[in-house]
């Protein structure tokens, strides 16, 4: 079960042409391939779409505009047995462009070295010369002294970078979201966290700021959305996938395109570190995308099969 890429040839000139072969083999795990796509490194993307084998190759063949490395890899999206949408990626290979530089023009011939006109000898000195008074001795500058430092507590200038929408208040959510931006983060074109569902309740017999602490606090909000490709993901983040995580995912999702017009087609999803293989079934039954950072709870599953 692998994707593999080969790339020739890896070193081209300006202009020239290269070519790339994926070659996928998922006839074990697989119900039907949804995608498989190229991506060359400058920003430019070849793909093929459904019906696609679980077993096959794709030739691609790409010009680069302009010089440089290029890291090119791919990947592909399948179904696996229980109809869990799965992402695997091939290997990386860089691809070298160089610019052919024009021949650099010869240099100009150096002009000839000009006879140095000594000037005429005057007539000889019959008197020693006598010194002149020196002149006197300046005093040293001052010692350039350090400025004194300010008192108080001094706050370091350091800009914190902000998400679009909102932070992540759960310190396991935060893990969780660093490992997926880790793992993928480079296929994400556009996220926001914490993003509004409603406008919470409207206490209109409470007086500020009582009344619009009680709107935000009962805000509802989605933990994510993110644009991957041609597809929005809306959802929870979970450290370990539950049957409540997969709820508030469906649940989050629905309330996201009742408020908002996507212009691209939406998905619920749950991004969690690990989750028991009993519950995919009934995610792909849902069309809950589940992205796992660290693996299936394979053990957890096999003692509740026991039981």
């Amino acid at each position: 079960m692998a994707i593999t890429l080969s790339v020739t040839p890896t070193t081209i000139k300006l202009g020239e042409k290269v070519t790339a072969t994926v070659v996928w083999d998922y006839t074990d795990v697989c119900l039907a391939v949804q995608r498989v796509t190229i991506f060359w490194g400058d920003g430019t993307t070849d793909y093929i779409q459904d019906p696609i084998p679980c077993a096959g190759q794709q030739i691609w063949e790409h010009i680069y505009a302009l010089g440089g490395q290029y890291d090119v890899f791919a990947d592909i999206i399948f179904f696996d047995l229980v109809g869990t949408s799965v992402v695997d990626s091939s290997n990386h290979v860089i691809v070298t462009v160089t610019v052919p530089q024009p021949p650099s023009a010869q240099p100009a011939p150096l002009p000839p070295t000009p006879t140095p006109i000594k000037p005429p000898e005057g007539p000889p000195i019959t008197r020693p010369l006598l010194p002149t008074e020196p002149p006197p001795l300046l005093p040293p500058p001052p010692p350039i002294l350090p400025d004194v430092p300010p008192r108080g507590p001094i706050r370091p200038d350091v800009p914190i970078r902000q998400p679009p929408m909102g932070r992540l208040y759960a310190s396991g959510d935060n893990i969780v979201w660093n490992k997926f931006v880790n793992k993928w983060g480079d296929r994400v074109g556009r996220w926001a966290l914490q993003v509004p569902l409603d406008t919470g309740l409207d206490r209109e017999d409470l007086e500020e700021p009582w009344r619009s602490m009680v709107a935000k606090l009962t805000t509802h909000k989605a933990d994510f959305v993110i644009e991957w490709g041609r597809i929005f993901y809306i959802g929870e983040i979970k450290p370990r996938g539950s049957i409540a995580g997969l709820g508030s995912a469906l649940i989050q999702w629905q309330m996201a395109i009742k408020r908002y017009k996507f212009d691209k087609m939406t998905r619920p999803a749950l991004i969690c570190e690990t989750i028991s293989p009993i519950l995919l079934p009934i995610a792909a039954q849902n069309g809950i995308v589940v992205f796992v950072t660290d693996g299936l709870d394979t053990e957890l599953g096999a003692r509740i099969i026991e039981i």
